[in-house]
């Protein structure tokens, strides 16, 4: 998942590793660093400023979430479940036995909600 602005961020290799979990202050894409909220260091001006860190360094613990961001994830986990060897995401989310087909994984009316009228309750197993 690639770090945006905001996600919380926790540095696990380096000078600055175990430190307390911060906020991605600036990410940026031409140094490839990321600057953290609470990784400063004093200049010899007694200047406070953002000690620039390699993404790789670090471990997200906090994605901020958005519209976009929400759509990337759930796109990745259809494409998971297909790589898995599961034939649909409808078989994973609602049991459907692999013996049963459902052409275009969808109802008759274009929703999933449909399928769950249409399944034979005979071959379904029992929920766990």
């Amino acid at each position: 998942m690639p770090i945006r602005k905001d996600d919380e961020v926790q540095v696990v290799r380096g000078h600055y590793k175990g430190q307390q979990v911060g906020k991605v202050v600036q990410v940026y894409r031409k140094k490839f660093v990321i600057y953290i909220e609470r990784i400063q260091r004093e200049k010899a001006n007694s200047a406070n400023v953002y000690v620039g860190i390699d993404p790789s360094k670090t471990v997200i613990v906090k994605l901020k979430m958005d519209k976009d961001r929400k759509k990337i994830i759930d796109r990745r986990g259809k494409g998971r479940l297909a790589a898995l060897g599961h034939h649909s995401l409808l078989q994973y989310e609602y049991n459907v036995p692999k013996n049963y087909r459902v052409s275009k994984g969808l109802g008759p009316s274009g929703s999933t909600q449909d399928l769950n009228q249409n399944l034979p309750d005979q071959n379904l197993p029992e929920s766990q």
